[in-house]
C-alpha cells in the first residue's frame, strides 16, 4: 500500500453544520491535513437559514483530499430532539419506532415516515433521549460521500455530541451556536436537550427557570458553556454563573465547532442516524466458531444415538425372534441399563437446532456476542434448555437480550443466572448466563 492510499485509510472527512454554517475538513491520524479545511454559509447576510439552504450548502462542498469515512454533527436546530418517556413498547423494535415518533409529534416536531429516529441505549424503565433525522439532510450527506467515495459513517446531534466530549460529571451543558442555545441534561447519561433561539441572556433565563422547576439542578452552582460561534472568545466567560468550555487542544487555529466534530469522530453512540457495523472482530470470530462447534457436537451426536439405536433394535429383534412366544425373555441387564442412554439420544436427535440457533442471534440494536451454547438435559416430559453464555458492553444490553430470548420461539422463558463485569479488559464488559428452556 503505497503512502497516500494509507493517508486515505486513516482520513476521515468531518462535517460540521450548525445553525448558519457548514464547516468541512479532513482528519487523519488526530491531525488535519493542510488546506482541507472550508466553509460556507448556509443563508445569505439577512436572510433566514433553512433545511433546504444547508442541502444546497452540503451539494457545493468539494473535497480534493481523499478520505475513507465522512462523520458529520448537525446542530439541533435541523432535528427533532425529545425525551421519550419510558413505555412497554420501547421493548419491541417496531413499536418503540412508532411510539418515539408519537412522542416527537407531541412534542411539536413535525416527521415525515421517511425520517430516521434513533433512540439511546437508556437502562431499563428509564427515560430514553429520541432524535428524528430529516430523509433531505441524510440524502445529502450520502451524496457528499459518495463524491468523495467515502462511506458516511456517523450522523450525530451537536448536543449529544457536545455532551459526549464535555468534562464528566457535570448535570447540565449548554451549547451556543450563532442564535441558537442548546440546553443538555442529565445525571451520568444525557437525558434531556432543550433549545431557544437567542444567545447569553436567553440562556442564562431558562438556566434559572430549569433550576426553579428542578431541584437537582438548584444544587449546580456553576453551567459550563460550550460557545460554538467563529469568535475568539465567548461573551460567557463574562456571566456570573456560566464557565466557558476549552475542548481538548487539537487544533487551537480550528473553529470549535470543527474542531468539537472531529473530537466526535471518535464516538460511536446507539442514537447515531448511521447503524453501526458488525465488524469481524476476534470476539465474533469466537463466538461463530462455538456456535459451529455446538451445531457439529450436537449433529454427531445424533448420528451417535442413530447408530446406538439402530443397533440396539438389531438386538432387539434377535431376542424377539429367539424367544418363545409365550414366555418372552426379559432385557438382559446391561441392555436394561442402555435404555436411558438410548431415551435420551433420541431425546437429542429431536432438538430443533436450527430454530434455537436462529433464535440466539441478537439483532442489530443489540449490541451482545454469544461467546458459548451448551444444552442442559432434561427427563422426560420436563422442559428441555440450553445455556447461553454472552458478553455486552452495558448492563442494559444484557437486561435486552435476556428479554429478547425470552420471547423468542420455541423459548418458553428465559432467565439470568450469573453475570460479572471483566476488568481486565478497558472495555470492562458484561460476561452473562442466561438460561432458556423451550417445550419438546
Amino acid at each position: 500500500m503505497s503512502p497516500a492510499e494509507r493517508t486515505r485509510s486513516s482520513a476521515t472527512l468531518v462535517v460540521a453544520i450548525g445553525a448558519l454554517r457548514v464547516e468541512w475538513g479532513v482528519l487523519a491520524r488526530g491531525q488535519w491535513l493542510p488546506d482541507s479545511v472550508s466553509a460556507l454559509s448556509i443563508a445569505p447576510l439577512g436572510a433566514d437559514a433553512t433545511l433546504a439552504g444547508v442541502c444546497a450548502v452540503l451539494e457545493r462542498v468539494q473535497v480534493e483530499t481523499g478520505a475513507a469515512r465522512l462523520r458529520a454533527v448537525v446542530a439541533d436546530k435541523w432535528l427533532a430532539v425529545a425525551s421519550v418517556p419510558w413505555s412497554a413498547a420501547l421493548q419491541d423494535t417496531g413499536r418503540a419506532d412508532a411510539f418515539a415518533r408519537g412522542q416527537l409529534q407531541q412534542a411539536g416536531h413535525e416527521l415525515l415516515p421517511v425520517d430516521t429516529v434513533r433512540l439511546d441505549d437508556a437502562a431499563f424503565a428509564q427515560p430514553r433521549l429520541a432524535v428524528a433525522y430529516p430523509a433531505p439532510l441524510l440524502d445529502a450527506l450520502r451524496a457528499l460521500a459518495a463524491r468523495s467515495r467515502a462511506g458516511l459513517a456517523s450522523v450525530l446531534p451537536t448536543s449529544v455530541a457536545g455532551w459526549a466530549v464535555a468534562p464528566r460529571g457535570r448535570a447540565a451543558l449548554a451549547v451556543l451556536d450563532q442564535g441558537q442555545v442548546m440546553l443538555a441534561q442529565g445525571a451520568r447519561r444525557l437525558a434531556d436537550v432543550t433549545q431557544r433561539e437567542g444567545g447569553v441572556a436567553e440562556l442564562q433565563g431558562l438556566w434559572q427557570r430549569m433550576r426553579l422547576r428542578d431541584p437537582r439542578l438548584a444544587a449546580v452552582t456553576g453551567l459550563g458553556v460550550l460557545d460554538l460561534a467563529p469568535t475568539p472568545e465567548s461573551p460567557a466567560q463574562a456571566v456570573p454563573g456560566l464557565t466557558a468550555i476549552e475542548l481538548p487542544l487539537q487544533a487551537r487555529a480550528m473553529s470549535r465547532a470543527l474542531q468539537l466534530a472531529g473530537l466526535a469522530a471518535t464516538q460511536r453512540l446507539a442514537i447515531d442516524a448511521v447503524p453501526p457495523e458488525a465488524p469481524a472482530t476476534p470476539l465474533r470470530w469466537a463466538a461463530a466458531a462455538a456456535v459451529l462447534l455446538v451445531a457439529g457436537g450436537l449433529s454427531l451426536q445424533a448420528w451417535r444415538a442413530v447408530q446406538r439405536v439402530n443397533g440396539l433394535q438389531q438386538q432387539l429383534e434377535t431376542v424377539q425372534l429367539r424367544s418363545a412366544p409365550a414366555a418372552p425373555a426379559a432385557l438382559s441387564r446391561d441392555e436394561q441399563a442402555r435404555v436411558p442412554a438410548v431415551n435420551a439420544a433420541i431425546r437429542e436427535m429431536n432438538l430443533p437446532v436450527s430454530a434455537l440457533l436462529q433464535a440466539l442471534q441478537p439483532p442489530r440494536d443489540i449490541r451482545v456476542a454469544v461467546l458459548g451454547v451448551d444444552v442442559l438435559g432434561a427427563t422426560p416430559g420436563a422442559s428441555a434448555g440450553i445455556k447461553i453464555t454472552g458478553e455486552a458492553r452495558t448492563g442494559a444490553e444484557m437486561a435486552r437480550y435476556v428479554a429478547f430470548v425470552s420471547s423468542r420461539k420455541p423459548f418458553t422463558g428465559a432467565y439470568l443466572t450469573r453475570h460479572e463485569i471483566d476488568d481486565t479488559t478497558p472495555e470492562r464488559p458484561y460476561r452473562f448466563t442466561v438460561e432458556a428452556a423451550w417445550n419438546d
